[in-house]
């Protein structure tokens, strides 16, 4: 996943949170509280970030490389897609 350089506070949890998992399923040592209180952090540090977007951050978020696309939520709409493509003369219309 990318971030932008206003969530770089939520990489560093993150990598933290999944070095500490990765850490307790290896070694069978009890850590949950620890993953908790992480993941407790890593919710707090999100709902700081995200409620005081700048407008430029907001345009940063709408153009995001990883956010999804129409593509991502067909399996979960439809059963059955089939795309429809072409103009009278046989090409593509990139407006469409």
């Amino acid at each position: 996943m990318r971030y932008l350089d206003f969530e770089k506070p939520l990489e560093e949890i993150e990598a933290k949170l999944i070095e500490v998992e990765a850490y307790a399923n290896a070694s069978e040592i009890d850590l949950n509280n620890e993953i908790q209180s992480l993941r407790q952090r890593l919710d707090r540090t999100f709902d700081e970030i995200f409620s005081s977007l700048q407008p430029w951050q907001h345009i940063q978020l709408a153009r995001h490389p990883d956010r999804p696309y129409f593509r991502d939520y067909l399996p979960h709409l439809f059963t059955e897609w089939q795309e429809l493509r072409g103009d009278r003369l046989y090409g593509d219309d990139r407006a469409l």
